[in-house]
């Protein structure tokens, strides 16, 4: 046996398709009630949103929300994170899946490639064009430490600390010989100066 096939009209919503008339090498027959329901399913899309700025080296949350199409099934959601191939699964009873970031050291794009719906099998395949976010980073704050000048036994000195990046009040920790200490550079203040004893 085989299936004819035909030229199917262009909808976009559930919509009824009737026989109206049958006709074979011999005879005509009319229809006036022979019917069927074609059923359009939706296609799964999703929105995401990223977390604030991160430090360097910090993860940050990438935050995907069903928009529609799942009603029932799990809606996969592939995407990529910094050009590495990703999947957050979004569960059948929830609207929205949290996914953790790596460990990211620069601004990190994140874009959706392609949803699909677990149960309906139905997808929304994005070409290049699909919605994308920026994960924008915070460099770390950096000091360099130096010793002013030479130190006498039994005399005193200092070590010049000088900022390198950081925003704001730098708060710089310390240890000499197992002692912990700070020393705060205010905002705008580009060196400090961390007193030494020496023991007589």
């Amino acid at each position: 046996d085989t299936e004819a096939t035909s030229l199917a009209p262009n909808v976009t919503s559930n919509t009824f398709i009737q026989i109206t008339a049958v006709q074979d090498a011999n005879c005509h027959r009319t229809y006036s009630g022979s019917s069927a329901m074609i059923n359009i399913k939706t296609l799964p899309t999703v929105t995401f949103a990223v977390g604030s700025s991160v430090c360097s080296n910090s993860r940050s949350t990438v935050t995907f929300t069903s928009a529609v199409g799942a009603e029932t099934g799990e809606i996969w959601v592939y995407y990529t994170e910094g050009g590495v191939s990703k999947i957050a699964i979004i569960d059948a009873s929830e609207s929205k899946v949290d996914s953790l970031t790596e460990e990211i050291m620069f601004s990190t794009d994140v874009e959706v490639l392609k949803v699909v719906n677990s149960e309906s099998g139905c997808e929304k395949i994005y070409n290049g064009d699909g919605p994308s976010r920026t994960i924008n980073t915070i460099t770390l704050p950096e000091v360099m430490v130096e010793q002013v000048k030479g130190i006498c036994y039994g005399g005193n000195g200092q070590v010049r600390v000088t900022r390198l990046t950081g925003s704001g009040a730098l708060i710089v920790v310390y240890d000499v010989d197992g002692t912990l200490d700070s020393i705060t550079l205010s905002n705008g203040q580009s060196t400090g100066l961390i007193p030494v004893n020496t023991v007589t």
